[in-house]
């Protein structure tokens, strides 16, 4: 019993010896291969490693084994790839996260410019403001070690307003396109707020009805829909930086899709053209001339006649909006 108990200490003894020498091995050989490293001119990436991703982690490293010229040779191209991919990651995160408190104080200035505006005025969204070159360069070439306030992007916001008003001017002219079927003349050009604002033009949000829910979406307020503010829903051509679009995940964080993926989502529906006709034509003012405005001061009430002499026996109403769906 005596030898049994003697021999299981001798052994947890030596296991304990064993790992100690490994352990020495291990540290000796890190601290030898960091030291290489960092006289190479990587220790400020080594520094900034993650911690699930530190040096001392890297399978490499870690093995029990003496750090021989041989081994260091066959490891180093290695250790030298895996520190060039973690720089790249760290440069680009820390640009990510420059940009990320660049673009806050962007949403900042772009509150306090909407506010300055005429009730009603139509802003462009987000995105847009960013692609307003003085904003832009302002934007891209502050260091990393300097904060943005919103009196430094009103210090260059001459040409903004000729900026937001020949955007709207563009998302007029693509929505015309849509309406007209893609010819339009000079005169149509200078009538489109007047064509666009007929009670008898509805757009649609493609992304709204895939997820259940239609609706008449009119004119302007279509330059404000949540969707329409990407900035290509409209068409496919405008050229937006992919490698910028997670910069405006706080903006656009509550919808389940991505800015790139979100080409021609704004349609024109010929069928609730046709339909508003009806409707406008039931409250006695001329289709081709009622505009959303004069629908809205008389703010018609409908009755659906199917629906209240149904078995259900309950009247249902709607107002001229919600008629376009039924």
């Amino acid at each position: 019993m005596d030898i049994g108990v003697k021999n299981g200490s001798m052994n947890v003894l030596k296991n304990a010896q064993t790992c100690a020498i490994v352990f020495a091995i291990t540290v000796h050989k890190i601290v030898r291969i960091t030291k290489r490293l960092t006289n190479m001119g990587w220790g400020d990436t080594i520094q900034n490693l993650p911690p699930r991703r530190r040096l001392e982690n890297h399978s490499l490293v870690r093995s029990p084994r003496e750090l021989t010229e041989r081994i260091w040779n066959n490891i180093q191209p290695q250790l030298i790839e895996f520190l060039t991919k973690e720089k790249q990651l760290y440069i680009e995160g820390a640009e990510r996260e420059k940009l990320k408190r660049h673009f806050y104080t962007l949403y900042e200035f772009q509150d306090c410019y909407t506010r300055s505006r005429p009730i009603n005025t139509i802003v462009p969204p987000m995105p847009q403001f960013f692609l307003f070159e003085p904003f832009r360069s302002l934007i891209l070439n502050t260091p990393l070690t300097l904060t943005l306030t919103v009196n430094n992007f009103k210090s260059v916001q001459a040409g903004l307003y000729k900026f937001c008003t020949e955007w709207k001017r563009n998302k007029d002219e693509e929505l015309l396109r849509m309406v007209l079927g893609g010819n339009i003349s000079e005169t149509d050009l200078f009538n489109a707020e007047k064509i666009l604002k007929h009670a008898t033009t509805a757009f649609q949000c493609r992304y709204c009805n895939d997820e259940g829910k239609p609706g008449y979406i009119s004119y302007p307020r279509i330059l404000m829909h949540k969707h329409s503010r990407f900035p290509n829903a409209f068409d496919v051509d405008l050229r937006f930086p992919e490698h910028l679009c997670s910069m405006f995940d706080g903006a656009f964080k509550s919808q389940n899709i991505t800015i790139n993926a979100t080409s021609n989502l704004i349609l024109y529906n010929p069928e609730y053209h046709n339909a508003a006709i009806v409707i406008i034509s039931a409250t006695g003012l001329d289709p081709n001339t009622a505009r959303v405005e004069d629908m809205d001061n008389i703010d018609p009430i409908f009755e659906c006649v199917a629906c209240s002499g149904s078995l259900k026996k309950k009247k249902e109403f709607m107002t001229w909006r919600a008629a376009f769906l039924k």
